[in-house]
């Protein structure tokens, strides 16, 4: 089985997250989709995020109906900072991950950063590593070297983000067609993102 694991805060988790998942899942030819919550991401520890409850709620939620999707909590469940190679090192032990052709699922922000992720080189050993591009992005800023060991994918252009979501429910804004109408009831039920 091929199978896409992507990693994200999913705080909440949205329309722009799914369309690049099904985007890169039929570009790249894989039987599923895995999406892994961080318990803490590396890149935002100083960032406040809503409980691990609430977000892996509101991912089950959002991918709910989705045959080619699915979750898994091994960050949440780990706890402390999410380290991508902890992560991956994982899933090519694990009993039903390991005999899968595993590939990681990278935003081209992420691929700017990729050379000061810890260890990267191993993560690249252990997975391939696909990189979803916006139409817009320029790929003249990441080194050569590194665009030879990744699959670079387009995806299309999705205006959406979970901070751009959080900032209008504060403001008392909807969210209808930014996210799935299970996730915006969640986050009105619990009372999410307001101040």
């Amino acid at each position: 089985m091929k199978t896409g694991f992507i990693g994200g805060t999913f705080d909440p988790p949205h329309y722009g997250h799914l369309i690049v998942a099904e985007s890169i899942r039929c570009a790249a030819k894989l039987d599923k989709i895995i999406f892994m919550p961080a318990a803490v991401s590396p890149h935002k520890i100083h960032y406040p995020s809503s409980s691990s409850g609430c977000r892996w709620d509101m991912l089950k939620l959002a991918i709910k109906g989705h045959q080619y999707f699915d979750a898994c909590d091994y960050e949440l469940k780990k706890g402390g900072v999410s380290y991508t190679i902890d992560t991956v090192s994982w899933i090519t032990r694990e009993s039903q991950f390991k005999n899968n052709l595993n590939s990681l699922i990278i935003g081209a922000d992420s691929l700017l950063e990729f050379e000061t992720w810890k260890s990267f080189s191993l993560i690249l050993e252990l997975a391939d590593v696909l990189v979803a591009v916006r139409p817009e992005f320029n790929l003249k800023n990441v080194s050569t070297d590194l665009l030879r060991k990744v699959t670079v994918i387009n995806t299309p252009m999705i205006d959406i983000s979970s901070t751009g979501i959080r900032a209008r429910i504060n403001k008392e804004l909807p969210v209808k067609f930014w996210t799935p109408d299970a996730v915006v009831r969640y986050i009105d039920d619990n009372g999410l993102y307001r101040s």
